[in-house]
């Protein structure tokens, strides 16, 4: 096994559609083997043969290769990019963090790093009190009608409810 597909990890447990999409991208982006991405996935030569086959895989690998390459917006094509990296980056962050022969200091910068990466860093109010931070999708209709609403959650006194 070498760096390549060590950084490969098999994806979380996801719907079938989430999947196609998923290895579509990661074969349209030519950063990794077929043999690399089959293996992160668990899929066999022959099984990978047959998915590309399906003109519904054909499609979705269409859409993410012309994505992939595109021309259009290029901070949505780096942001695209950057994100798919990162996510191979995760593990072998983890592996920094859990190191016990690294420098404190240096797993603690990891650490920070990957929750900032997260997007979990506390946030602190006027007061000085922590904050949480949240995301809430409303997705009405198909992906068309997608309403994104971000916020701080505030202490509230029982007296006030």
């Amino acid at each position: 096994m070498n760096a390549t597909t060590q950084a490969l990890q098999p994806p979380p447990s996801v719907s079938s559609d989430e999947l196609t999409h998923q290895l579509a991208t990661e074969m349209a982006t030519g950063l990794y083997s077929i043999a690399d991405v089959g293996t992160k996935f668990g899929l066999s030569a022959s099984k990978l043969r047959r998915i590309a086959k399906s003109p519904h895989f054909k499609r979705i690998y269409a859409e993410a290769k012309a994505l992939w390459d595109s021309d259009g917006n290029v901070q949505e094509r780096v942001r695209r990019k950057s994100a798919l990296l990162l996510e191979d980056s995760i593990l072998p962050m983890y592996s920094i963090i859990h190191n016990n022969e690294l420098a404190p200091a240096a797993r603690i910068e990891a650490f920070a790093k990957l929750r900032s990466t997260a997007d979990m860093e506390p946030t602190k109010g006027g007061d000085g009190t922590v904050k949480e931070n949240f995301t809430l999708n409303i997705n009405i209709g198909g992906e068309e009608q997608v309403f994104t609403i971000d916020g701080t959650a505030l202490e509230v006194d029982e007296e006030d409810c």
